[in-house]
């Protein structure tokens, strides 16, 4: 995934399409990869995704959110890879979703605020896809913030995840 800086895709997340063969040394030749196979509403980055059935769920945020700054809420686009746009969107309770973690059919949802990551941890949420259009809350921590993709796994029925959390909330001076 990637934001594109040409005039006529400024501002709009992209997902590619990467198809390797064997060539000379594995996943050299390219096998019919596709430049922006999918593109997002204008104003949304990609930041994580996951499979999800027959589907292709990409996690997306609101571009220019910032500490200080929130321009909306984040969503989930439902893809099937195929077709030349996302069947669903469903937008979400925070500005931030940073992991997706699909689980026994079950997909997780890692949502939250942003956090300077100095004083202040603004907290986070779990939730789990439920259907339509529809998650539903099953973890909140006010403390801490949303883990990013590469920080959650599953063992079995069990999800664990990494993230930060600063105690005291503020610092001495």
């Amino acid at each position: 995934d990637s934001a594109s800086s040409t005039a006529a895709n400024r501002g709009r997340g992209l997902i590619h399409y990467i198809r390797t063969t064997f060539s000379t040394e594995e996943g050299t030749g390219n096998d019919s990869s596709t430049y922006n196979a999918l593109d997002l509403p204008i104003g949304y980055m990609p930041t994580c995704l996951e499979s999800f059935g027959n589907l292709l769920v990409i996690g997306a945020i609101p571009a220019g959110s910032n500490s200080t700054l929130t321009q909306g809420k984040a969503a989930l686009f439902f893809w099937d890879t195929i077709s030349p746009s996302f069947s669903q969107i469903v937008y979400l309770p925070d500005p931030l979703v940073t992991a997706l973690k699909n689980v026994n059919g079950v997909l997780n949802i890692f949502s939250g605020t942003v956090s300077t990551g100095t004083d202040i941890s603004n907290g986070y949420r779990v939730s789990a896809y439920v259907g339509g259009n529809r998650v539903e809350q099953v973890y909140y921590s006010n403390v801490g913030s949303p883990p990013l993709a590469g920080a959650v796994e599953s063992f079995g029925d069990r999800v664990a995840w990494g993230t930060f959390e600063q105690i005291p909330t503020t610092t001495a001076s």
